[in-house]
This record gives C-alpha cells, sequence and structure tokens, in this order.
C-alpha cells in the first residue's frame, strides 16, 4: 500500500503540530517520508526583528516558479553593449536579503554549463563571498562552468526547510532567467560543502525537471538522526564535535531543538529519505569527498547515502572518493579535490 501525507502539521507561535498522517513502521531508502504525530508547543525561532518563523512539516514542498519582477528587490543589472559582465553580484532571486546569488561567467561563449554552489556553515553561517568559497569557485569558471553562488536563509532567522527552499529557488529562478544569463538550463550541476553539501544533495534528491546532471557533495551530513551516534562510535573524535542533542548545537538550530525531539524535521531533511519518490530518469550522478578523519561530520554519513543510491538505481549512479588523512573540508587538499570534481562535471553535462 502506498502512503502519502495528506494534511501537514504547522507549528508557529504557541501552535504545535495537531493534524497529520502517521506512517507505521521504519524509514528505509525506499518508504516516503513519515509524519508522526506530535502534540506539543515549542519556542518558535525569530528572526532579529522579532517575528515568528513557522515551521512547515512533512514532505519539502515544491517552490513555485515565479517572474524575476514580482521576487526581485532590485533591479537586474543591464546589459552593456550587448556583452554580459564576467560577474553579476547580488542577483535577486527572492525578497530576502540573502536570497540572493552571484553569477561568475566565463570567457567561453555561451549557454554555459552551470553549477550552482552552495557554501557551508553549519547552517547558521558562511556567505557566497567568502574567502574559502570563492577559492572554490573560480577554479571552476576558469574551466568553462558558469557559476551560480547561492546565499539562503540561515538557521538562526528561519528553520528547515527554508534553506532548501531558498537553494531550490534560485535554481527556478536560474532556469526561467538562462536565456538572458548566458546559461543552459538543460546542463546544470550542484556543488556544496558541508552543510552546502546537505542542501546541494537534497536539491539532486528533490528536483523533478530534467536539466541537473550531477551533485558534488564535499563533506555534507546527511542523516541528522545518526550523526551523533556516528561521531560517538569514533573514539579519534572524543571531544572534538558538536553534539546535536545540545540546544545550542548548529545541529539543533536547523530543526529547531535537539535533534532527537524533532524526528519529523530531522527525517524530512535526510535526502535519504526523498530518493525513492525521484525519478531514475531525472535523478542526477552523485561525487561525494569526506575526509577519512572528520570529527564534524563523520564519513559514515557518506558512505550511508552511497550505499542508498546504489540501492535505488545504477552502482555508478554514485562515487565516494575517500580523502585519507583528512578531517574536515578546510582540511581537504583542495587543488586535487577540485581536479577530480571538474572530470566528473566534465562528463555529466558534456
Amino acid at each position: 500500500m502506498q502512503w502519502r501525507v495528506l494534511t501537514r502539521g504547522v507549528i508557529g507561535v504557541g501552535v504545535a503540530a495537531v493534524t497529520v498522517l502517521v506512517v507505521p513502521g521504519p524509514i528505509t531508502p525506499g518508504s516516503p517520508v513519515p509524519v508522526v504525530l506530535s502534540v506539543r508547543p515549542i519556542a518558535p525561532v525569530t528572526s532579529p526583528a522579532g517575528a515568528a518563523t513557522p515551521v512547515v512539516l512533512g514532505q519539502v514542498a515544491e517552490p513555485p516558479s515565479v517572474p524575476v519582477a514580482a521576487v526581485s528587490s532590485s533591479p537586474r543589472p543591464a546589459l552593456v553593449g550587448g556583452e554580459r559582465p564576467a560577474t553579476r553580484r547580488g542577483l535577486a532571486f527572492g525578497p530576502d536579503p540573502r536570497q540572493s546569488l552571484d553569477l561568475y561567467l566565463p570567457a567561453a561563449p555561451g549557454p554555459r554549463p552551470l553549477v550552482v554552489y552552495v557554501h557551508g556553515g553549519g547552517w547558521v553561517a558562511g556567505d557566497k563571498a567568502n574567502a574559502d568559497d570563492i577559492a572554490n569557485v573560480a577554479p571552476l569558471v576558469a574551466h568553462g562552468f558558469a557559476v551560480a553562488s547561492v546565499n539562503y536563509r540561515l538557521a538562526t532567522e528561519a528553520r528547515f526547510p527554508a534553506q532548501i527552499d531558498d537553494v531550490r529557488a534560485a535554481l527556478s529562478w536560474l532556469r526561467s532567467n538562462a536565456a538572458d544569463l548566458g546559461v543552459d538550463p538543460d546542463r546544470v550541476a550542484a556543488f556544496g560543502v558541508s552543510a552546502g553539501a546537505h542542501l546541494a544533495v537534497l536539491l539532486g534528491v528533490l528536483e523533478r525537471r530534467p536539466g541537473l546532471r550531477a551533485v558534488v557533495d564535499w563533506a555534507g551530513p546527511i542523516d541528522l538522526a545518526t550523526v551523533g551516534a556516528d561521531l560517538a562510535a569514533r573514539p579519534d573524535c572524543a571531544g572534538a564535535w558538536s553534539d546535536p542533542e545540545d540546544p545550542a548545537s548548529f545541529w539543533a538550530t536547523l530543526v529547531g531543538g535537539p535533534v532527537s525531539s524533532q524526528p519529523v524535521v530531522a527525517a524530512a531533511s535526510d535526502p535519504i529519505n526523498h530518493l525513492a519518490a525521484a525519478d531514475p530518469a531525472t535523478r542526477p550522478r552523485f561525487l561525494l569527498a569526506h575526509g577519512d578523519r572528520d570529527c564534524t561530520v563523520p564519513i559514515r554519513q557518506s558512505e550511508r547515502f552511497a550505499a542508498a543510491v546504489r540501492s535505488v538505481g545504477r552502482a555508478d549512479a554514485v562515487e565516494l572518493r575517500v580523502v585519507a588523512g583528512s578531517g574536515h573540508v578546510r582540511q581537504f587538499p583542495r587543488d586535487s579535490e577540485l581536479v577530480a570534481a571538474m572530470a566528473f562535471l566534465d562528463a555529466a553535462l558534456a
């Protein structure tokens, strides 16, 4: 029997999840994301201005594709002399100041294959203008890819699924304006680091339209419910990791409380739970790179996702590169991993 979410629970100021569909049985790669009955108030996440940010539970909804004029908070940069500038900064794809992207265009004539780059920072920090991220973007552009480096609302102002909603809205905006921007909407990849890799992978499994062909994931978390156990099983990581059960941790900030207390949001954030619903014809290929000494996001997370992808498709749909002796992303040998990523993207976007 196939179950589906009929209604959604909504949590806001003084409101609890009261209308839900309970799906029996454990979560498996082949089952839909369950919505578990939970009737209790929780404290809302508030923006700096004090406005509550509601959390919609259940499966993440597809954001509508809206015209640029309806969402842009600033005018789109004009083209001068018929030529596009090499960099177009601050392109707004939504009304929030964080909903913007920088587009880097190579010298090669368009339309160029497009890489949607998503920064890390534990969902609570980071920016498309950070030096480490620009250092990742620059070689991709020099190689011939157009790169859209995306900002998204941070978990300190909006709970999940706001972050993936923003990344999906950015892709929708880019596709709607592909001709003006000089990018090819049928040759798209996502590239994320750390928390940004989690969002890039989610984008890959949630996207239903063809054209998103590849995802590069550098040390992304996958299943928040198992992160604590995965780290606790690593004696070499003792005392070195952020506990997902700590209410002040970035893990808890993303889902609205200690991870074990938020099973519905944690399950919705797990890409594995969305794999079965993805059309194999449009599902991208995945390249995962993960340090075997990572004490921020354990390598078991990538191993688990790679196994799940293979269980629902071809074995060559995912590749896991174990970065021997490396910790989290900033300890990666950037040059060699970028070479591997670009070779993978060349093959996928050819």
